[in-house]
């Protein structure tokens, strides 16, 4: 099976005491040794699946501390709270040009604010500019689509002569986190 993992990448792991560490705190890390993402026999064949196909992702690692927690994942988390904080870095950086506005769209079930972003030129008029929607995270599992919408986003944003002329172009309909619950 040819997959990220077969090419170096590790889990992410996550150390409660390493990130509480006084003398040199650390976050999420990739670790692991002997990594391995194989395709395995047919072990449960399910009749409402078209693929039989099953995967597995093995590793080992050597955990540095005693009743430790630790945590292991795919894809850097992106959590709520980074979002909000970079919108409103967002909306400070550009509050002079004129080319942001974030809005409440709607509410989640748990009372999270699902926000709608406007990115657009102030000094093009919006009659004959074509509308570009963006979504990410459906799935509160998509990290990675967060991240990549944080570097568009930045972009989008900046000063970049492409930027400028898209945003002149174009009227940017943003929905950073569909799912914020």
């Amino acid at each position: 099976c040819d997959s990220l993992y077969s090419h170096g990448m590790r889990p992410l792991f996550y150390s409660e005491t390493e990130a509480s560490s006084k003398r040199r705190p650390q976050g999420w890390i990739r670790a692991g040794q002997r990594i391995s993402y194989t395709q395995t026999c047919d072990i449960a064949s399910d009749p409402h699946l078209n693929d039989s196909s099953h995967y597995m992702l093995t590793w080992s690692i050597q955990f540095a501390h005693r009743d430790d927690t630790c945590y292991f994942t795919h894809c850097y988390p992106y959590p709520f709270s980074r979002l909000r904080d970079y919108l409103d870095t967002l909306a400070e950086r550009t509050h002079r040009l004129r080319i942001f506005r974030k809005d409440i769209l709607c509410e989640s079930r748990a009372r999270n604010t699902c926000y709608l972003l406007t990115i657009t030129s102030s000094q093009v008029p919006d009659g004959g500019k074509k509308a570009v929607v963006l979504t990410a995270r459906v799935h509160p599992g998509e990290t990675n689509s967060s991240w990549v919408l944080e570097g568009f986003l930045d972009f989008i944003t900046s000063m970049h002569p492409m930027a400028q002329a898209l945003r002149a172009a174009f009227i940017f309909k943003v929905v950073p986190m569909l799912n914020p619950d």
